[in-house]
Formats: C-alpha cells, structure tokens, sequence
C-alpha cells in the first residue's frame, strides 16, 4: 500500500515505512477493540517496528 504524496517534481511515493506518528481515537474504547486496531496495524505495518 502506497500513496503518492506531493505535486509535480516534489511528489514522492509514500507507504507504512514512512509514518511516524499515528494517532487514534477509539469511540467507546474497549479491550475488544484495541486488540482488533492492533491486528490491523500489525497487517497494514508487517512484523517490523509499528508508529508510535
């Protein structure tokens, strides 16, 4: 998963490596929850380290 990010000769191709921070805000938060976001990260980030 890629997103081109910029515009004419700036743009540049950005994917998962490239974040750095992630915030998320989890209506009516619940263990449930957390752990069906941090299977999801874990799928769209890979086995490597994930944003903080």
């Amino acid at each position: 998963m890629s997103t081109v990010v910029g515009a004419g000769a700036l743009a540049f191709i950005a994917g998962p490596r490239d974040v750095v921070k992630l915030t998320v805000l989890i209506v009516d938060h619940s263990e449930d929850k957390q752990h069906i976001f941090g299977a999801e990260l874990a799928r769209a980030f890979g086995p490597g380290m994930k944003p903080t």
